[in-house]
């Protein structure tokens, strides 16, 4: 499994313009990054199906996660969309919504809500947002469970919209 994405503490601000996602965030060194389009595209276009794997802990330190396949189709455009599809978990799909979906940073908005900016109104951190609420793995990093509203890192389907997560990561890698 590579690591493409992975947050463990508020060391590294993920409020980030679509330009900062495009050429990564923080370094994995940091334990806290995201790479840019540029390398999450040569990791999941090159020959061969992929998988995705998104690993998530809460603060009581259970670990759940979920796997998904046909991230092949990950498209790199000028704007960036993420197709795939469910395969196994414990931790619920809260990624369905985004399958599909372009990424929206507070400055690049691409969601399907209407006057509304899903990134600048619920954190800032960029995802692929459909209707803002069910999954954001970008956005600010809390020191503990508590959030406002959809506000940290958000896993809906596991602990819902007012928990942020301890550590998650997503990871690719050939099937």
């Amino acid at each position: 499994w590579t690591v493409i994405q992975q947050r463990s503490s508020d060391s590294v601000d993920f409020r980030r313009t679509f330009d900062e996602y495009s050429v990564g965030i923080g370094t994995p060194e940091d334990d806290n990054f995201m790479l840019g389009f540029d390398n999450i595209h040569r990791l999941t276009n090159s020959s061969g199906a992929k998988m995705l794997r998104v690993r998530l802990q809460d603060w009581g330190d259970i670990i759940r996660g979920n796997t998904f396949a046909k991230i092949a189709q990950f498209l790199y455009s000028l704007i960036i969309t993420i197709t795939l599809s469910f395969i196994t978990g414990d931790a619920g799909d809260s990624l369905d919504p985004a399958n599909g979906m372009k990424f929206s940073t507070y400055d690049q908005d691409n969601d399907q809500k209407p006057g509304q900016n899903c990134a600048a109104q619920y954190g800032g951190g960029g995802w692929w947002h459909k209707a803002c609420f069910h999954c954001n793995l970008n956005n600010p990093y809390y020191n503990s469970a508590p959030c406002p509203l959809s506000m940290g890192i958000i896993w809906y389907t596991w602990r819902g919209h007012y928990y942020s997560m301890k550590k998650v990561a997503m990871l690719v890698r050939n099937v």
